[in-house]
């Protein structure tokens, strides 16, 4: 092959396909091996790029860029010569031993990702393999009876506690309202009543969520279930005592320790005192994130992992919930995973429910859009009509949270109602709608735009920051403080369960974050809102999926409205989201060798 291929990296990155990084990863490769340069340039920087997509590989069989990029700037490949050329390769192994580049089933890494998947597969199959304490089974039968007295449950639910009794890794997956979380509770019920009866002292036991927001809702799903679980009379105080109602996010849990702050305090070496960690919204983490996560479950503590397969996948690469819920998985896995049905929060009269579930079908005729006002379609086919229809709803949404006096009372009112964009940028994306949403406000009379940080101004951290104890996803409002002066006011979870406070920031301490009138469907995920306004792009825009709009129905509550051009939810239905991943053969990999 001739030295195209360098050309096409060069023609990729002019066209914004590759980013800086992927180009300078790309010329890097180059000089590094000259003899196969291009082969090894491409695909290193293809293997970088598909990570902004999501995926922890590159498939060489499969398609090589991003889902927006025209397809036309790069040819068909001989695939054959490119295998034999990266095997050729100094840059490039199989995993044995220390490359830039993995190449294994026809498939690209880069090396610090498949590092990422084989830690792990490791890791999961050394919790899933772990011994645990022998289930009585009398004790067990009397704990399941009374949890489960009074058919809040189904069979499945109960079999979820009965079989999650007896292993290490549990995935309890479903989509909202089917139990996930009293499940739980009785789960963690039913280990210490077990613990207690065979003489010890209840488990420890971690919550965890990736948001401030997720962990937040998890700690008062928990503190609502606790305070009316069934307990065993024998030592209930200390049961009930046993069970959390503090919920963290994972990026606090895990800490960072080190001089400058850059390596967890969590880690293999110094890993959680929990007994049992608990990990909410597992779609929301990424691979580098669990892998951490696996890293500080301490040998033989047991590790139950919740969340919904059907939503869209994390921000950064890796599927893992998905992966961890296919029919493909080793036995040693796939025997701890249940799958819940039967949503509780949408009753049978519920227009939200009913949508949702025609779009977690696919099925364009049961779509019923506009037939209640609860899950209405507002046809705006050009982009002027369709920004007016978002604002006017917008004012109307907002109304309610900007008459609140109280910042504790306006925090809960902005968490009612949310504009959710499938995209970030362009027309209809969050940075213009947030713009708009703000002057349509000021011209309504409901808000001043006086300054930067202006009275009401809802805020969206985007960094972890340490020191101010905020992370990515947490939310804030700007207000007057007793002193007149404008701060930053964030809920802040009570200690030991007791009710949430609220604390404030000076704006200059506030870490990277953005106008939160207008949110990504991706960033809300974690979140619940009565009612949501979701805004979509045009029709056959491929980034608008079916879990992405799954995804944003199931946010809301109580209502949902849908600003779109005629045909774009109906053609979003059979465009999925599809994340290249090679943990599942990873976790094959590691079960054979054991």
């Amino acid at each position: 092959m001739s030295d195209t291929s360098l050309t096409l990296v060069h023609a990729l990155h002019a066209a914004d396909v590759l980013s800086p990084l992927d180009h300078e990863l790309a010329r890097m490769c180059a000089r590094l091996d000259p003899v196969n340069a291009p082969w090894v340039a491409l695909a290193a920087a293809l293997a970088s790029c598909a990570l902004s997509d999501g995926h922890t590989c590159l498939d060489l069989d499969g398609p090589l860029l991003p889902q927006d990029a025209d397809p036309a700037l790069l040819p068909a490949q001989d695939v054959d010569a490119w295998v034999a050329a990266l095997q050729a390769s100094p840059l490039v192994s199989d995993g044995s031993v220390d490359t830039p580049l993995v190449l294994r089933d026809r498939r690209v890494w880069l090396a610090r990702y498949d590092h990422h998947e084989r830690r792990l597969a490791e890791a999961l199959v050394r919790v899933a393999s772990a011994s645990v304490r022998p289930v009585d089974q009398g004790v067990l039968d009397a704990s399941v009876e009374r949890l489960f007295a009074g058919g809040w449950a189904n069979d499945r639910q109960e079999a979820a506690v009965r079989s999650a009794s007896a292993r290490a890794l549990t995935v309890l997956a479903g989509g909202p309202g089917t139990g996930k979380t009293t499940t739980v509770v009785r789960l963690l019920a039913v280990l210490a009543e077990q613990a207690v009866a065979a003489g010890g002292d209840p488990p420890r036991v971690l919550l965890l969520a990736p948001t401030g927001k997720a962990a937040a809702r998890l700690a008062d799903a928990m503190r609502k279930q606790v305070s009316a679980v069934a307990l065993a009379p024998t030592r209930e105080a200390d049961v009930r005592a046993s069970l959390p109602t503090v919920a963290s996010t994972v990026h606090r849990a895990l800490g960072r320790s080190g001089r400058w702050l850059t390596r967890p305090q969590h880690d293999a070496e110094r890993p959680w005192a929990a007994d049992v960690v608990v990990l909410d919204e597992v779609s929301m983490v990424d691979l580098p994130l669990m892998a951490r996560v696996l890293d500080a479950v301490k040998p033989g503590a047991r590790l139950v992992l919740l969340g919904d397969p059907d939503q869209l996948a994390a921000v950064g690469a890796g599927a893992v919930l998905s992966d961890l819920t296919s029919s493909d998985l080793p036995g040693a896995i796939l025997d701890g995973v249940v799958h819940l049905v039967g949503s509780r929060r949408y009753g049978e009269d519920s227009a939200v429910g009913r949508l949702a579930k025609a779009v977690h079908a696919g099925d364009v005729d049961a779509l019923q859009l506009g037939a209640d006002p609860d899950a209405a379609w507002i046809a705006a086919p050009a982009r002027p009509d369709r920004d007016a229809a978002v604002l006017a709803r917008a004012v109307e949404g907002y109304a309610g949270y900007l008459a609140e006096s109280e910042v504790a009372a306006r925090l809960d009112a902005f968490d009612r109602y949310r504009v959710l964009c499938a995209l970030r940028a362009g027309p209809g994306g969050v940075v213009a709608m947030n713009s708009a949403i703000e002057h349509a406000l000021e011209r309504a009379g409901l808000l001043r735009l006086d300054d930067v940080f202006y009275v009401g101004r809802p805020i969206l951290v985007t960094e972890n920051d340490y020191g101010a104890r905020l992370f990515n996803g947490d939310v804030g409002i700007v207000g007057l403080d007793e002193d007149g002066a404008r701060r930053v006011f964030f809920p802040e979870a009570g200690k030991d369960g007791g009710a949430a406070g609220v604390r404030m920031l000076a704006p200059a301490r506030l870490p990277a974050h953005e106008t939160a009138w207008a949110t990504t469907v991706h960033k809300s995920q974690g979140s619940e809102f009565d009612r949501v306004l979701i805004v979509l792009p045009d029709v056959g825009h491929p980034l608008v999926t079916r879990e992405l709009l799954y995804t944003a129905i199931t946010r809301a509550r109580k209502g949902v409205r849908i600003v779109a051009p005629p045909g774009a939810v109906e053609a979003s239905l059979p465009r999925r989201a599809v994340r290249r991943s090679g943990l599942l053969a990873a976790l094959r990999r590691v079960v054979s060798a054991a």
